[in-house]
């Protein structure tokens, strides 16, 4: 299963990358959780100054902007192949 943990305050930004993952999920049926976090310490430390910061697996792919859809299938897709293979 893949874990999303985008990092964020509520704001349109977030809700906006938030939207993206939730259809990009869908579409492609991936066996995703998606998590908002908001003041974990944890994911704070992983987190850069800027928001949003998009986690997947526990690794920070993205800080500080909205990544496109395409974007994030192409880190999906890589952490599955090596999940695979």
């Amino acid at each position: 299963m893949i874990e999303i943990k985008i990092v964020c305050p509520e704001c349109q930004q977030c809700l906006k990358l938030e939207n993206i993952c939730h259809r990009l999920i869908k579409e492609y049926q991936y066996q995703a959780d998606i998590q908002k976090v908001e003041q974990d310490p944890m994911y704070t430390e992983k987190a850069g100054t800027s928001t949003p910061v998009l986690i997947i697996n526990d690794k920070v792919f993205s800080d500080g902007r909205v990544p496109s859809k395409a974007e994030i299938k192409v880190w999906i897709d890589e952490l599955l192949k090596d999940y695979f293979y």
